[in-house]
């Protein structure tokens, strides 16, 4: 990054600014054990990256994209929104482990709980760039600065992982028999758009993108079983391909 900017002969402050609060808010987000933290941290985290594709210099390739990703970014605001009222409205608290005793204790699931788990699972696994939602990844990497596109492929995945790890394992495990083959899906999804998308795309960025969203519906089929050797797998895999990541970039 650094190079990057006096190459250009830019400032780097916003960006190192911008680079730090995401830090931040990140290590919050994974930290959190209340939903409403962790909407907090994850929703504004996930704003600055509007401010990350801003640092474009070029307004008729940047504005497009900052647009879709508002749309995007919006409506699965919306859905989290709506997640966290339904849960006031079922009466399950916000809490990690209080959420997890009350779902623990019914007798039997409907589809008001699975609704609930499901509202707050799709926010996430769009921010982690997973298929069926995974294009604003692709779209941003495409326009975004390489210092950005560097940042979002390499740190925010290993929070938005950590996070969805800790909401499955937390949280949704007593729902969790019923929730695998929805997570199993997304993270095939993500393999099969994953090779498609790299093998016909020609922008270098985007190429990348798709690469990422193949390896990490490969990490998400590691995730999906929420035992012990499938998160260390999980974790493995995504070491492995942030570090060849990070080979090739260089």
């Amino acid at each position: 990054a650094c190079k990057w900017f006096l190459n250009k002969n830019r400032s780097s402050l916003g960006y190192y600014l911008t680079t730090i609060v995401s830090l931040l808010l990140l290590t919050l987000a994974v930290s959190a054990e209340n939903l409403l933290a962790l909407f907090i941290c994850l929703e504004l985290s996930f704003a600055l990256n509007i401010c990350m594709i801003r640092f474009n210099p070029f307004d008729d390739i940047s504005t497009p994209v900052v647009r879709r990703f508002i749309a995007g970014y919006l409506l699965m605001s919306l859905l989290f929104i709506g997640g966290l009222a339904w849960f006031w409205h079922l009466g399950i608290p916000f809490e990690y482990q209080d959420a997890y005793r009350w779902l623990d204790a019914l007798n039997k699931s409907d589809w008001q709980h699975y609704l609930a788990a499901v509202l707050i699972l799709v926010p996430l696994l769009y921010m982690l760039g997973i298929a069926p939602f995974h294009f604003w990844f692709a779209d941003v990497q495409g326009t975004a600065i390489l210092p950005v596109s560097t940042y979002l492929t390499f740190i925010p995945p290993l929070a938005y992982v950590a996070v969805l790890i800790n909401v499955l394992s937390n949280i949704f495990f007593p729902l969790y028999a019923e929730l695998h083959p929805f997570i199993v899906g997304c993270a095939m999804l993500s393999v099969i758009f994953g090779v498609i998308g790299a093998n016909s795309e020609t922008n270098l960025r985007r190429l990348f993108a798709y690469v990422s969203l193949y390896n990490l519906g490969i990490v998400l089929i590691c995730v999906s079983y929420l035992n012990d050797n499938g998160l260390l797998s999980s974790f493995v895999c995504l070491l492995v391909y942030l570090c060849l990541l990070y080979t090739s970039d260089a």
